[in-house]
């Protein structure tokens, strides 16, 4: 590593696009349109630099202040931050072990 840091000639060192490589994004949109998902398009895709930035953005996008969210448990536990972030509060539905983690009846998740 430090031998390269010590013959980078390319300067400065520039940001990427915030909405994601081109390239990217072009192989991401031939992926998913040999699935069927034709209606996908690179306009309406943004490329997260992790999972997280990918959750909160997806919570901010979504919800409004005050709105509540059904979640899983057990869950990422990084989810009560994002929630509490963009101003919504989280609805566990409790998921047992003994089950595999299965969702719970219909109506339990309904009764939330």
């Amino acid at each position: 590593m430090i031998d390269v840091l010590k013959n980078w000639n390319i300067n400065p060192i520039p940001y990427g696009r915030s909405h994601g490589n081109p390239k990217l994004l072009n192989s991401l949109v031939s992926y998913y349109h040999s699935l069927g998902g034709g209606f996908i398009h690179e306009e309406n895709m943004l490329v997260t630099s992790g999972g997280s930035e990918a959750i909160s953005m997806a919570l901010f996008s979504v919800t409004e202040l005050g709105d509540e969210i059904i979640v899983f448990e057990p869950f990422y536990t990084n989810y009560n931050s994002y929630a509490a972030t963009n101003g919504v509060k989280l609805i566990p539905v409790l998921t047992k072990g003994e089950s595999g983690f299965h969702l719970p009846v219909r109506d339990e998740i309904e009764k939330k």
